[in-house]
């Protein structure tokens, strides 16, 4: 395969300044996506066989589709999306947690068994929810990657772009998650406009009933997500609390 001149790659990842948002696998900015990445050995090919091929959905997908390259790839939807964690982050605001985090981070089995990125600037920001174990590289790192202990097995990664309103109610859920925070930049006025976000920094988390949460989220585009969290003290009879 030919190789890309530095101009054409240059411009295939180019994002806009401030646009914090999802991008899909087009390269545009899209509400939300999902991505499944598909078990190794799930196909022929050397990505399919190495466990780097994806099915990718979005809003105007037409249902799902083959992704754009290797999950690994800056070309592809996840990749193209946290690329800003890598460059320039002194006006954004982002929370990496996971309970399995990357090797040289702390750990903590006492936490939620929960995975996700914020990112997030004093417009806008996406959610995005996985279940993949050391993962994404802390913003130390400088680059994009995906962990080989991920090739393995099925991931699913979903999406979501939100106006910066919504973080608070997001905060709100992940107090009673209790996520492990194992890298996070929460500064200046983004501190002040969510307290919620800061407590979660902190590793505080919900103390008194009802040990479970229902919150609708509206995406930038009008799409509505229902987000239903609880604490680790949630157990048999204790009644769901509606949003």
């Amino acid at each position: 395969m030919a190789a890309l001149s530095p101009l054409l790659l240059a411009a295939l990842l180019w994002v806009p300044a401030g646009a914090v948002t999802c991008y899909g696998d087009s390269g545009q900015p899209v509400d939300w996506f999902v991505v499944y990445k598909l078990p190794a050995h799930s196909g022929p090919g050397v990505e399919a066989q190495a466990g780097l091929r994806y099915k990718y959905l979005d809003e105007s997908s037409g249902g799902w589709r083959e992704g754009a390259g290797p999950i690994d790839s800056l070309m592809g939807a996840v990749g193209r999306s946290l690329l800003p964690l890598y460059r320039n982050t002194s006006q954004l605001a982002y929370l990496l947690y996971n309970d399995q985090p990357p090797k040289g981070t702390k750990d903590s089995s006492s936490r939620g068994h929960t995975k996700g990125v914020l990112l997030l600037d004093q417009k806008e920001g996406f959610w995005l929810v996985h279940s993949v174990p050391g993962f994404p590289p802390a913003a130390s790192h400088a680059n994009y990657s995906w962990p080989r202990p991920a090739h393995t097995y099925g991931q699913t990664l979903l999406c979501m772009s939100f106006p910066l309103e919504q973080f608070s109610k997001i905060g709100k859920q992940l107090s009673y998650t209790y996520p492990l925070v194992y890298d996070h930049k929460l500064e200046g006025t983004f501190a002040q406009k969510f307290p919620e976000l800061e407590e979660v920094v902190k590793g505080h988390h919900v103390h008194d009933r009802p040990w479970n949460s229902s919150v609708t989220l509206t995406s930038k585009a009008g799409a509505n997500f229902q987000s239903f969290a609880k604490f680790g003290k949630f157990g048999d009879g204790e009644p769901e609390v509606e949003g």
